[in-house]
């Protein structure tokens, strides 16, 4: 495990086409990682993403009128979070979830599920597992064969959730920023919309211009995904310019910090392996 942080270039992600039918028309998809497990674990970008034993993120593609194959289900927690497109989610009951751009869908470990892309663009979308999952561990099946499944999966709009400014200095010139969250660690800041979990915390953070996020170390590993242009990681040993899709990988107790260098909001994704 690396103990400083880490920027994944998302133009170093090679696509993977390895999931079931995901070459076959109508469920073409494909995904990539910029954090992955070790070998032996999930992980489409063995030699650019970042390695954790916690936890994975990365990206997956579904083009317009296509979706995965049936439904399937994980021994762990499954996140997926729009940034493009429009995602229309299946649980094993049938129970329908349409999500857009920056909406959360939640899908508890064995719990059935699928998603197509549904809206008049292809749907790009980040996927996290609260844990790692060994290769082929996933099951497929037809969707008709689970109609007795109860409905599990959460869906979390990004226009429920409240701005929250309570970050260190984020209320102060300089640093001003805040955040939403999709899922928490602290039940008392659900609000009866984000859902609560002993793994992961993960949410948006917009970053206004001219501003930064102090840097800081935590006591747990951290992941950014810029989702525009302009930011820029800071450590000790400088600043380097993110490009869209870039990601950050910060081990815990590694100090790490953004700025926003551009004209217009930066907006980030982020999620914590849990401090608890």
């Amino acid at each position: 495990m690396t103990t400083e942080a880490s920027i994944i270039r998302y133009r170093d992600l090679e696509p993977s086409w390895h999931l079931l039918k995901a070459r076959e028309p109508g469920n073409l998809r494909w995904i990539t990682n910029w954090v992955g497990g070790a070998e032996g674990y999930i992980n489409s970008n063995p030699a650019v993403a970042a390695i954790s034993d916690r936890y994975l993120v990365g990206l997956m593609c579904l083009p317009m009128g296509n979706r995965q194959p049936g439904i399937h289900a994980h021994s762990v927690t499954e996140i997926y979070v729009v940034v493009s497109g429009e995602l229309e989610g299946v649980d094993g009951s049938g129970t329908v979830h349409r999500a857009g751009p920056r909406d959360c869908m939640v899908i508890p470990p064995g719990v059935p599920h699928g998603v197509r892309s549904c809206g008049d663009q292809d749907a790009y979308f980040i996927w996290l597992h609260d844990r790692l999952e060994k290769k082929g561990t996933a099951v497929y099946s037809d969707l008709t064969r689970n109609g007795d499944r109860p409905a599990a999966m959460h869906l979390v709009r990004n226009k429920d959730l409240e701005p929250c400014w309570d970050a260190p200095q984020a209320r102060e010139t300089g640093h001003l920023r805040w955040t939403t969250s999709f899922v928490v660690g602290d039940p008392a800041r659900t609000q009866g919309k984000a859902v609560v979990s002993e793994r992961l915390e993960l949410g948006l953070m917009v970053l206004l211009p001219g501003n930064s996020q102090p840097a800081t170390q935590r006591a747990f590993a951290t992941t950014y995904v810029a989702l525009g242009k302009g930011l820029l990681s800071c450590s000790g040993n400088g600043s380097t310019a993110l490009d869209r899709l870039d990601a950050v990988y910060v081990p815990a107790g590694t100090a790490h910090g953004l700025r926003n260098s551009s004209e217009a909001a930066g907006l980030v994704f982020w999620a914590n392996d849990h401090p608890g």
